[in-house]
C-alpha cells in the first residue's frame, strides 16, 4: 500500500512548499509528486496522470486541498467516484469531511438504517444506486468556495461545504 503526496500550482504565485509540509506533516513518508505551473485554464496533470496509471487498491493519494485535484467539480466528482470505485483511499487535508474513509461510513450507515428497517425494496435500491453511484451525490468544494451537489431531494448523506 503505497501513499502518494500529490501538490499542484498553477502560476508562480502560489507555494508549493506549504502543501509538500503539510502532506509531510500527516503522512511522512508519502511520495510526493509535483506538478508546478499548470496554468489557470486545463493544460492537463501529467503527473497526476502518471499516479492514476500505476495506483493500485488500497493507495493512497493525499491532497493538501480538493482543489488541487481538479480545475471544476464535474471533472472532480468523476475522478473521485473513478477512484473510490476502484478501492483508492483520497485524503484532502483541508476538507476532512469528504476523504473517501468518510465517505465509506455514510454509505454504510445509510445501508445499516435501511438493513434495519426491514424494507427489501429499499435495500435493492440503495444497493443498485451503490453500485451504480448514477445519483452523483457527491459534493465539492472549488478554490473560491463555489459547491456543487446533488439535487437536495438526493443529496442523503452528502457533505455540506467548508466554504460558506
Amino acid at each position: 500500500m503505497a501513499t502518494y503526496g500529490y501538490c499542484r500550482i498553477s502560476t508562480g504565485k502560489q507555494n508549493i512548499d506549504r502543501q509538500v509540509r503539510n502532506i509531510h506533516a500527516v503522512y511522512p513518508d508519502a511520495i510526493i509528486v509535483k506538478e508546478v505551473y499548470t496554468g489557470t485554464k486545463f493544460q492537463g496533470r501529467k503527473e497526476l496522470d502518471k499516479i492514476l496509471k500505476i495506483i493500485k487498491p488500497n493507495d493512497t493519494i493525499v491532497f493538501d486541498s480538493v482543489s488541487r485535484m481538479s480545475r471544476n467539480s464535474d471533472e472532480g466528482c468523476e475522478e473521485y467516484e473513478s477512484l473510490f470505485n476502484k478501492e483508492i483511499t483520497l485524503v484532502f487535508l483541508k476538507e476532512p469531511h469528504i476523504n473517501t474513509d468518510v465517505y465509506k461510513q455514510a454509505l454504510q450507515r445509510q445501508l445499516d438504517i435501511t438493513l434495519n428497517t426491514g424494507n427489501n425494496t429499499s435495500v435493492i435500491s440503495l444497493l443498485n444506486r451503490l453500485s451504480k453511484r448514477a445519483d452523483k451525490t457527491c459534493l465539492w468544494t472549488g478554490a473560491k468556495g463555489s459547491r456543487w451537489a446533488a439535487p437536495k431531494d438526493k443529496r442523503g448523506y452528502c457533505y455540506g461545504s467548508t466554504k460558506r
